[in-house]
């Protein structure tokens, strides 16, 4: 089940805070959702609760099969065409990260609440 204290994780997803290194900024939402220094958090950290989360969304084997052939589609899209480095985490983690950006607000389980600018910046174009 998923909790409040993923908002940050959600509001990440739907692009209120400031995008600089995916990787990076997730590290520091977990240390504050967790209270475990930055440094001591792994990719494979960040997976494990992102799997977590977005397993309430894609529960049916339908919406399974469709996050597979997204991710495989996003893995080979990047890697072939556009010669991009990224690993097979990180188009994992992004994937994921997109089912929770198109989410309607009223299907979070919780109050998504406000962001928290002093855990990560705000997204340039977002106005207060």
């Amino acid at each position: 089940m998923t909790r409040d204290y993923d908002r940050h994780i959600y509001l990440y997803a739907k692009n209120w805070y400031k995008r600089t290194d995916l990787i990076e900024d997730l590290k520091k939402l977990l240390s504050v959702r967790s209270g475990i220094p930055q440094e001591y958090i792994s990719t494979e950290n960040i997976v494990h609760v992102l799997s977590n989360i977005t397993s309430n969304y894609i529960g049916t084997p339908d919406k399974a099969e469709r996050f597979i052939d997204d991710l495989h589609h996003r893995y080979t899209f990047n890697k072939y065409f556009i010669n991009e480095e990224s690993s097979f985490e990180e188009t994992l983690i992004t994937t994921m990260l997109s089912i929770l950006a198109f989410l309607e607000v009223k299907d979070i389980p919780f109050e998504l609440g406000e962001p928290d600018y002093n855990i990560l910046p705000k997204k340039d174009d977002i106005k207060s």
